[in-house]
């Protein structure tokens, strides 16, 4: 959710439930707005939320809940692991198969990367379970392995 979409949150939980999912979470970005809600819910765990969430998260010791398995096509053809990450292209589906750019060892990386990968997720007891994004704290921090947004690690760095 965001500072433009949160208001209707209800409504897009009840749109996604039309798909059958096998669980659903959603969670705020992190970007402070005019709207004193939006803020209250950002910075407290009131914003939170989950619904009928599958909770065999055992699948994320060895990969991370986000990337594993995500391909994302551009109308140009490009490759990427993630929407978000549209500058981390790895092929191109109008030069070569997708075969060939899953199989590159570039895109495997992505695939089987976990949160045991950042420094700050290796110690926390909650990884397993959580389901930060990539691209966001990548964008913020600079690095895949960045952590920016975590309030576990944030909690920490000011021990």
């Amino acid at each position: 959710m965001n500072k433009i979409n949160y208001k209707f949150q209800e409504e897009i939980v009840e749109y996604y439930k039309n798909f059958n999912p096998l669980g659903m979470q959603y969670s705020f970005i992190h970007e402070t707005g005019d709207d004193p809600v939006y803020n209250e819910l950002l910075y407290s765990d009131k914003g939170a939320g989950s619904c009928f969430t599958d909770l065999s998260f055992f699948h994320n010791v060895d990969f991370h809940p986000c990337l594993n398995g995500k391909l994302s096509v551009f109308r140009n053809g490009d490759v990427t692991v993630c929407p978000m990450m549209r500058d981390e292209v790895i092929g191109n589906v109008l030069n070569d198969s997708f075969k060939r750019i899953v199989d590159k060892r570039e895109y495997q990386e992505y695939w089987t990367y976990a949160l045991d990968k950042v420094d700050s997720c290796r110690s926390c007891s909650s990884r397993y379970a959580c389901t930060d994004c990539r691209a966001i704290e990548e964008s913020a921090g600079g690095e895949l392995s960045s952590k920016v947004y975590c309030k576990h690690a944030l909690k920490e760095s000011l021990v």
